[in-house]
């Protein structure tokens, strides 16, 4: 009787100490809410200029591909696709940059020559997600080299 006695708080005891790791082990890990920002340098320039395009994310998951398409609606309402842009996360990476590309250029062709608001938005090819328009900015081009000028100032174009 006694040695099932000292049987059974081996057991407890094991089990006291064991449970917790097993628990934790079982509990599936909570994933961060993945946040995109998403802008133009500079924000507002005149005829003729290329924009650098910033896309930051973060709450990313480690040792993941991502894919983005960045698409421009000009103020013709035309719309205008960029190649697709890659990044890999390495293990354990939660936010990244993707590398600094421009617009208008050749992988992301478009006008650069109507004055207006132009409107940007990334959307997310890899991995899928349900809503894939993930971030949405806008840049604006005028005819001048600035928004106002006094009445004794002629306008500049640089």
């Amino acid at each position: 009787m006694r040695h099932n006695k000292r049987t059974r708080y081996v057991i407890l005891i094991a089990f006291a100490l064991l449970a917790p790791a097993l628990l934790s082990s079982m509990i599936p890990k909570a994933h961060a809410v993945t946040s995109y920002t998403l802008g133009t340098i500079p924000f507002l320039s005149q005829e003729g200029s290329t924009f650098t395009i910033v896309l930051q994310v973060g709450g990313a998951s480690g040792s993941t591909q991502y894919q983005f398409r960045f698409w421009v609606k000009d103020p013709a309402a035309k719309l205008h696709s960029s190649v697709l842009q890659n990044y890999t996360t390495s293990s354990g990476q939660t936010s990244f940059t993707l590398p600094l590309f421009f617009y208008p250029t050749p992988s992301f062709p478009g006008p650069n020559d109507l004055v207006g608001y132009y409107f940007l938005n990334a959307t997310q090819v890899l991995p899928s997600v349900a809503n894939p328009t993930v971030a949405q900015t806008e840049f604006l081009i005028l005819l001048t080299g600035n928004f106002e000028y006094r009445r004794t100032e002629q306008p500049g174009t640089a």
